[in-house]
């Protein structure tokens, strides 16, 4: 058994290769990469439990605004599961949060850590499913281009008022030329999506626009350069829309994750989503 004063400290990228090695053995997809940028969004609010050399509990807490804030990746290493690790490392990102002002805390959670968020007074709000299938060619329009500088700030502002804060710093890590399309001319976008590399090929997030045909556009051209990889998408169970797209293109449920939150009423319409950025992050 684990000693009851087992050290919370800081997580920092040198930790992101052994949050790799932390996800694979539970069966999870997240690539170095991108537990460095986790790592970067969460700074202070970032977290381990260290035994025996690896990592055997992880938790960031990402603070976008005093109206919202997220934790992720709370994860702990199978070795150790059943002995106390995550919840109390879910105080240490809860305290930090608080400490910053944080008047509403949200995540995604599993359908193992439901029961821990629940004791610690999170409510359900919807689920977020998660649908899979392949990359395939789709018919394609010249609705959509590839993102440039120019177009970061009307992105913003649009994921600002879809997520209710603003989120610069992810929005310009996910943004790049060739991994994200937008709709609209230069400067003044009207949808958005974004694809990442994932230990299960590739994903889906953020995705949005404020049309179903423009949402449509937007997919299609993820599938095409997805072409036979896997690919996913996280997508807020109350948008319809989004389901059925997914559905029309051959992708179909894999499982679920429970959006939950502690505190005031989240901001934005999250739920008008397509899709979110990563059940880690919002």
């Amino acid at each position: 058994m684990l000693p009851v004063k087992t050290a919370v400290r800081p997580l920092t990228l040198d930790d992101a290769a052994r949050g790799t090695a932390l996800t694979q053995q539970i069966g999870w997809s997240q690539t170095e990469d991108s537990w460095a940028r986790m790592i970067r969004w969460g700074g202070a609010g970032s977290f381990c439990i260290e035994r025996d050399g690896q990592l055997a509990a992880t938790a960031i807490a990402i603070f976008y605004a005093p109206a919202v804030s997220w934790v992720g990746m709370v994860i702990t290493h199978p070795d150790y599961q059943r002995r106390g690790l995550a919840r109390r490392i879910m105080g240490a990102a809860l305290d930090y949060l608080r400490g910053r002002g944080a008047r509403c805390i949200m995540l995604d959670a599993s359908q193992m850590g439901y029961p821990l968020y629940e004791s610690m007074g999170f409510r359900s709000l919807y689920r977020v499913e998660v649908y899979g299938g392949e990359g395939h060619e789709s018919e394609r329009t010249t609705d959509v281009r590839t993102v440039t500088h120019d177009d970061l700030p009307s992105m913003v502002e649009l994921d600002g008022k879809i997520f209710g804060v603003g989120r610069p710093d992810m929005i310009a890590d996910l943004a790049l030329p060739g991994q994200c399309w937008v709709a609209g001319e230069i400067g003044q976008v009207s949808g958005y999506l974004m694809l990442k590399a994932s230990g299960h090929g590739v994903s889906v997030g953020p995705w949005y626009h404020h049309t179903v045909e423009g949402a449509e556009t937007l997919l299609q051209q993820a599938l095409g350069c997805a072409d036979g990889q896997p690919i996913r998408v996280y997508i807020p169970d109350p948008n319809r829309e989004a389901k059925e797209l997914a559905e029309r293109y051959g992708l179909s449920p894999i499982r679920f994750s429970t959006r939950m939150a502690l505190g005031d009423t989240p901001p934005g319409d999250m739920a008008r989503q397509y899709s979110v950025a990563s059940l880690g992050t919002g």
